[in-house]
């Protein structure tokens, strides 16, 4: 052991400071350059801004929780969010700071608003865990204390955890806690030595602190607490004045004020990890730090002479740290889940039609069709939407999973029956693109109850009053949405034509909306999805989305001879050719018993021959393995893409398996 020490003391002073400098340094440069990465290209902070209000995370862990026990009740307000909506207005702001813990809703607010763009929100989330790093390591050198940098990397990458729930609703306790860090320093820059100053300098504070960012007042207090039983010599000032501010914060909190749950003090006795872990994280490393010499850094201290020894622990404790953290998250079947959702949310808020198309849900469907839930109606919703949106609905839809002859995902009619809110939303949304513009008010409305006047509702809400030829409740969303971020230029443009009817007739999704829209009265759930899609193209034969969904029921339901009789009038929507789909459609017909060869006669001559040659070999050897019960999986990669194999043995190949 002496030889080592000695040769380790024989390292040279520069070795030695270059060591302890990449150690104080480096390691935290390379953690924090990685996690920019990792949220920017893995998480992707513009799919945090997309789910804002959905609260995903406790949707997914619901349905996990009905899978084990079916008897688990559905809650609706918990699961709507907190609303972290910005508007730039003198109310907004004056509402804001009327109440304790306004900047703390501020702050996180616009942490949310930022990752509206990737690279910004990325950036700030990795400013913000990097700010609570380094704001520990000032309180803890403060004391003297030597900390590796493994310990502070623990609460910034609890906030990296924190983000992969693609709802940022925790950071209404890192933003106190940041906030805590920052009034220690300064509490111990102002208090000088005397009693008296000591005692109101930590009055002041503590009061702002608890104003500005609500219960971080508690955590100071800790600190304070900590620092007067271990370094001050006269703590009964302290003590006393910590004990009677805390006292009279839950004094007021409890009898005075009705704060709402994300700032009040009190929650942080219920509030499972991650959070009540983060809190107690530092009061318990700076008591800690503060007992000598068996402190946990009392060693590290001992070692001042092994610089690349200590260096090299450090960067391999950081680095398997992060290891953990990110692979416990990517491994966690909810957060996975919430993940797909997330995505899947952004891309149809954005239209971006491919990237669903092209996103890998294999882990979603692995045990499909006998797993099927709201989430897998979700995404197959999602994926027909954008085969739809791209004219191949009746091309490649049997190309992914399909619900056993069940067309709900289609509408997601039932679903609106459930507080699923992201099911809500992406109904309505279609509800708007096919016509259904009384639904869609209706949805968006439940919608706007349940989780809040959210500005990508009240934008939609908004045109649908326009549609129906109601400027004055228009103008109130949009009076409001021309406050809001993102939506001002577009809200300010139809306020100015807001009273000229042609100029609002000519804007481009008022008049699709008017174009497609329904005429015909009928109560909602009374009517299947052949009904509404039937009323539809009575209000509008050209409705070409309408008519390319109630293909797609027909398809799903086994009524063949339907899909037959609707596609005559496909030359009149632009159709030239028949999707596949329908051929094979019309080749299942065919073999029926109850097929009748007239019916289809018209149409046999424009099946292509590939796809005639294709159900003659699906036909051979689907009767050559009569009776194999491994008949389906055999078929799959040949024609597992097919309406014929979905109608045989219902169900899609679908995802890779």
């Amino acid at each position: 052991m002496r030889k080592s020490t000695d040769n380790v003391s024989s390292l040279p002073a520069g070795v030695k400071s270059h060591a302890e400098k990449v150690g104080r340094y480096g390691i935290p440069a390379v953690l924090f350059v990685f996690y920019f990465i990792y949220v920017l290209a893995y998480i992707d902070p513009a799919m945090i801004y997309s789910s804002n209000g959905f609260n995903l995370p406790s949707f997914i862990r619901y349905l996990h929780e009905k899978e084990r026990n079916a008897t688990v009740v559905h809650e609706p307000s918990r699961y709507s969010g907190d609303g972290y909506i910005l508007e730039c207005s003198p109310r907004y702001f004056r509402d804001l700071f009327s109440a304790p813990g306004g900047l703390t809703k501020l702050i996180v607010t616009l942490v949310i608003y930022s990752c509206n763009y990737s690279v910004i929100g990325a950036f700030v989330i990795t400013g913000l865990a990097g700010l609570l790093f380094y704001l520990f390591l000032l309180v803890v050198r403060r004391d003297g204390g030597d900390m590796p940098s493994i310990v502070p990397a623990v609460p910034a990458l609890v906030v990296l955890y924190i983000a992969h729930l693609y709802e940022l609703d925790a950071l209404a306790y890192v933003v106190p806690i940041t906030g805590a860090l920052a009034f220690i320093i300064l509490f111990r820059r102002l208090s000088g030595s005397g009693n008296l100053r000591q005692a109101a300098t930590l009055i002041v504070i503590s009061w702002t602190s608890w104003y500005l960012l609500q219960w971080a007042s508690l955590l100071l207090l800790a600190i304070v607490l900590l620092d007067a039983l271990f370094i001050r010599r006269h703590r009964l000032p302290l003590l006393i004045a910590a004990g009677c501010n805390a006292g009279l914060f839950f004094l007021i909190e409890g009898r005075f004020l009705v704060l709402g749950d994300a700032v009040r003090a009190e929650t942080f006795f219920a509030r499972p990890w991650p959070p009540v872990i983060l809190i107690a994280w530092f009061p318990l490393i700076i008591l800690l730090g503060h007992l000598r010499p068996g402190s946990i850094f009392g060693a590290l201290r001992a070692r001042r002479n092994a610089p690349l020894t200590r260096l090299t622990t450090e960067f391999f404790l950081v680095t398997l740290l992060t290891a953990i953290v990110v692979t416990s998250a990517r491994l966690n079947p909810v957060l996975r889940d919430v993940r797909a959702m997330a995505r899947t949310v952004h891309h149809l808020q954005n239209k971006q039609w491919d990237e669903v198309l092209d996103d890998d849900f294999s882990t979603q469907f692995r045990n499909f069709p006998e797993k099927s839930g709201p989430l897998q109606r979700y995404l197959i919703h999602a994926r027909d939407r954008c085969l739809a949106e791209t004219g191949l609905l009746g091309e490649k839809m049997f190309s992914f999973p399909q619900a056993t002859f069940s067309p709900e995902p289609l509408l997601l009619r039932q679903s609106l029956l459930d507080h699923g809110f992201p099911l809500w939303a992406a109904a309505a949304k279609l509800f708007m693109e096919l016509g259904l513009v009384n639904y869609a008010e209706k949805t968006i409305g439940e919608l706007m109850e349940c989780m809040g006047p959210y500005p990508f509702l009240m934008w939609e809400r908004s045109l649908l009053h326009l549609a129906k030829n109601n400027q004055q409740a228009a103008s109130v969303y949009l009076k409001k949405l021309s406050a809001m971020p993102f939506y001002r230029k577009e809200a300010r443009q139809l306020l100015a034509i807001l009273g000229d009817s042609s100029a609002i007739a000519a804007h481009p999704r008022i008049e699709h909306l008017r174009s497609c829209m329904d005429t015909t009265d009928y109560y909602f759930l009374s009517c299947n999805e052949e009904g509404l899609l039937r009323h539809l193209l009575g209000a509008n034969p050209k409705n070409r989305l309408a008519f390319d969904y109630l293909q797609a029921y027909y398809l799903m339901t086994g009524k063949a001879g339907k899909l037959i009789d609707e596609i005559r009038n496909a030359p009149s929507l632009g159709y030239t050719t028949l999707p596949r789909h329908w051929e094979e459609g019309i080749c299942v017909y065919l073999t029926r018993e109850d097929g009748n060869p007239a019916d289809a006669a018209e149409h046999i001559a424009r099946i292509s021959p590939a796809t005639f040659r294709r159900f003659d070999r699906f036909m051979q050897m689907y009767f050559s393995l009569e009776g194999d019960p491994s008949a389906a999986k055999k078929l799959g990669p040949l024609f597992g893409s097919t309406y014929y194999y979905f109608y045989s043995f219902e169900s899609t190949y679908g995802e890779k398996r």
